[in-house]
Protein backbone atom coordinates (compact mmCIF):
# COMPACT_ATOMS: atom_id res chain seq x y z
CA UNK A 1 0.00 0.00 0.00
CA UNK A 2 1.35 3.39 -0.94
CA UNK A 3 0.51 6.90 0.22
CA UNK A 4 -0.88 7.60 -3.24
CA UNK A 5 -3.32 4.66 -2.89
CA UNK A 6 -4.36 5.85 0.60
CA UNK A 7 -4.93 9.33 -0.83
CA UNK A 8 -7.12 7.87 -3.62
CA UNK A 9 -9.14 5.73 -1.17
CA UNK A 10 -9.64 8.81 1.00
CA UNK A 11 -10.89 10.79 -2.01
CA UNK A 12 -13.28 7.94 -2.91
CA UNK A 13 -14.61 7.91 0.65
CA UNK A 14 -15.06 11.70 0.68
CA UNK A 15 -16.97 11.55 -2.62
CA UNK A 16 -19.22 8.76 -1.31
CA UNK A 17 -19.91 10.75 1.87
CA UNK A 18 -20.74 13.85 -0.18
CA UNK A 19 -23.19 11.82 -2.31
CA UNK A 20 -24.76 10.39 0.85
CA UNK A 21 -25.05 13.88 2.37
CA UNK A 22 -26.78 15.12 -0.80
CA UNK A 23 -29.27 12.22 -0.71
CA UNK A 24 -30.06 12.83 2.96
CA UNK A 25 -30.56 16.55 2.30
CA UNK A 26 -32.99 15.75 -0.54
CA UNK A 27 -34.89 13.31 1.69
CA UNK A 28 -35.05 15.84 4.55
CA UNK A 29 -36.34 18.55 2.20
CA UNK A 30 -39.09 16.21 0.99
CA UNK A 31 -39.98 15.24 4.56
CA UNK A 32 -40.12 18.93 5.55
CA UNK A 33 -42.39 19.75 2.59
CA UNK A 34 -44.67 16.80 3.36
CA UNK A 35 -44.78 17.77 7.04
CA UNK A 36 -45.71 21.38 6.17
CA UNK A 37 -48.46 20.11 3.85
CA UNK A 38 -49.94 17.61 6.32
CA UNK A 39 -49.41 19.52 9.57
CA UNK A 40 -52.78 21.36 9.60
CA UNK A 41 -54.65 18.07 9.16
CA UNK A 42 -52.49 16.39 11.81
CA UNK A 43 -53.18 19.22 14.27
CA UNK A 44 -56.94 18.95 13.61
CA UNK A 45 -56.74 15.19 14.15
CA UNK A 46 -54.78 15.72 17.41
CA UNK A 47 -57.46 18.19 18.60
CA UNK A 48 -60.22 15.70 17.69
CA UNK A 49 -58.40 12.87 19.50
CA UNK A 50 -57.96 15.10 22.57
CA UNK A 51 -61.68 15.90 22.57
CA UNK A 52 -62.57 12.22 22.28
CA UNK A 53 -60.11 11.44 25.09
CA UNK A 54 -61.73 14.07 27.34
CA UNK A 55 -65.23 12.73 26.63
CA UNK A 56 -64.06 9.17 27.36
CA UNK A 57 -62.41 10.28 30.61
CA UNK A 58 -65.63 12.02 31.69
CA UNK A 59 -67.64 8.88 30.90
CA UNK A 60 -65.21 6.74 32.92
CA UNK A 61 -65.41 9.14 35.85
CA UNK A 62 -69.19 8.75 35.86
CA UNK A 63 -69.14 4.94 35.68
CA UNK A 64 -66.61 3.44 38.13
CA UNK A 65 -69.08 0.67 39.03
CA UNK A 66 -68.72 -0.76 35.52
CA UNK A 67 -65.07 -1.49 36.26
CA UNK A 68 -65.22 -3.36 39.56
CA UNK A 69 -64.31 -6.73 38.01
CA UNK A 70 -62.40 -6.66 35.80
CA UNK A 71 -60.85 -3.29 36.65
CA UNK A 72 -59.81 -2.61 33.04
CA UNK A 73 -61.01 -3.69 29.62
CA UNK A 74 -59.68 -3.36 26.09
CA UNK A 75 -62.05 -1.95 23.47
CA UNK A 76 -60.91 -1.13 19.94
CA UNK A 77 -57.29 -1.59 20.96
CA UNK A 78 -57.54 0.88 23.89
CA UNK A 79 -57.24 -0.16 27.52
CA UNK A 80 -59.78 1.69 29.69
CA UNK A 81 -60.87 1.45 33.30
CA UNK A 82 -59.23 1.97 36.66
CA UNK A 83 -55.82 1.11 38.06
CA UNK A 84 -54.78 1.39 41.67
CA UNK A 85 -51.76 3.61 42.10
CA UNK A 86 -48.76 2.61 44.19
CA UNK A 87 -49.28 2.52 47.92
CA UNK A 88 -47.57 5.25 49.91
CA UNK A 89 -45.61 4.06 52.95
CA UNK A 90 -45.45 6.62 55.73
CA UNK A 91 -43.14 6.14 58.72
CA UNK A 92 -43.69 8.84 61.36
CA UNK A 93 -40.59 8.03 63.47
CA UNK A 94 -37.94 6.29 61.42
CA UNK A 95 -35.55 5.63 64.31
CA UNK A 96 -38.32 4.04 66.38
CA UNK A 97 -39.45 1.93 63.41
CA UNK A 98 -35.88 0.71 62.90
CA UNK A 99 -35.70 -0.25 66.58
CA UNK A 100 -38.99 -2.18 66.28
CA UNK A 101 -37.87 -3.97 63.11
CA UNK A 102 -34.66 -5.06 64.81
CA UNK A 103 -36.41 -6.27 67.96
CA UNK A 104 -39.56 -7.78 66.46
CA UNK A 105 -38.49 -9.31 63.15
CA UNK A 106 -35.84 -11.91 62.27
CA UNK A 107 -32.36 -10.52 61.61
CA UNK A 108 -32.36 -11.59 57.95
CA UNK A 109 -35.63 -9.74 57.36
CA UNK A 110 -34.35 -6.68 59.24
CA UNK A 111 -31.34 -6.56 56.90
CA UNK A 112 -33.72 -6.38 53.93
CA UNK A 113 -35.93 -3.71 55.49
CA UNK A 114 -33.26 -1.41 56.87
CA UNK A 115 -31.05 0.37 54.39
CA UNK A 116 -27.38 0.76 55.29
CA UNK A 117 -27.90 4.49 55.91
CA UNK A 118 -30.18 3.58 58.82
CA UNK A 119 -33.45 4.39 57.13
CA UNK A 120 -36.41 2.13 56.54
CA UNK A 121 -36.69 0.78 53.00
CA UNK A 122 -40.28 1.74 52.18
CA UNK A 123 -40.44 -0.57 49.17
CA UNK A 124 -39.55 -3.53 51.38
CA UNK A 125 -41.97 -2.42 54.11
CA UNK A 126 -44.77 -2.41 51.55
CA UNK A 127 -44.26 -6.19 51.22
CA UNK A 128 -44.76 -6.88 54.94
CA UNK A 129 -47.87 -8.60 56.21
CA UNK A 130 -50.62 -6.43 57.63
CA UNK A 131 -49.90 -7.83 61.11
CA UNK A 132 -46.22 -6.85 60.92
CA UNK A 133 -47.10 -3.38 59.65
CA UNK A 134 -49.51 -2.85 62.56
CA UNK A 135 -47.06 -4.26 65.08
CA UNK A 136 -44.36 -1.86 63.84
CA UNK A 137 -46.89 1.02 63.94
CA UNK A 138 -46.36 1.87 60.28
CA UNK A 139 -49.18 3.48 58.35
CA UNK A 140 -49.73 2.52 54.73
CA UNK A 141 -51.99 4.69 52.61
CA UNK A 142 -53.49 2.75 49.72
CA UNK A 143 -52.83 4.07 46.24
CA UNK A 144 -55.53 6.29 44.75
CA UNK A 145 -57.76 5.05 41.97
CA UNK A 146 -56.67 6.34 38.58
CA UNK A 147 -58.50 6.28 35.29
CA UNK A 148 -56.69 4.48 32.50
CA UNK A 149 -56.95 5.36 28.84
CA UNK A 150 -53.99 3.79 27.11
CA UNK A 151 -53.72 2.50 23.57
CA UNK A 152 -52.36 -1.03 23.56
CA UNK A 153 -50.06 -0.02 20.71
CA UNK A 154 -48.43 3.31 21.58
CA UNK A 155 -46.35 3.53 18.40
CA UNK A 156 -48.72 6.04 16.77
CA UNK A 157 -48.45 8.35 19.78
CA UNK A 158 -44.66 8.36 19.46
CA UNK A 159 -44.88 9.14 15.74
CA UNK A 160 -47.34 11.99 16.36
CA UNK A 161 -45.12 13.49 19.07
CA UNK A 162 -42.11 13.29 16.76
CA UNK A 163 -44.06 14.84 13.87
CA UNK A 164 -45.26 17.75 15.99
CA UNK A 165 -41.76 18.36 17.33
CA UNK A 166 -40.34 18.22 13.80
CA UNK A 167 -43.11 20.55 12.56
CA UNK A 168 -42.14 23.15 15.16
CA UNK A 169 -38.53 22.97 13.94
CA UNK A 170 -39.65 23.40 10.32
CA UNK A 171 -41.90 26.35 11.18
CA UNK A 172 -39.10 28.06 13.11
CA UNK A 173 -36.73 27.58 10.16
CA UNK A 174 -39.26 28.99 7.63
Amino acid sequence: MTMKEIEQLTADYAAARAALTDRVAILQAEIDALTRRELPAIRRAVDEAAGCHDRLRSALELAPALFEKPRTRVFSGVKVGYLTGKAKVEIPDEAETIRRIRTQLPEAQAELLIAVSERVDKRAVADLTTADIKRLRIRVEPGAEKIVIKPVDGAVDKIIAALLKDAERIEEAA
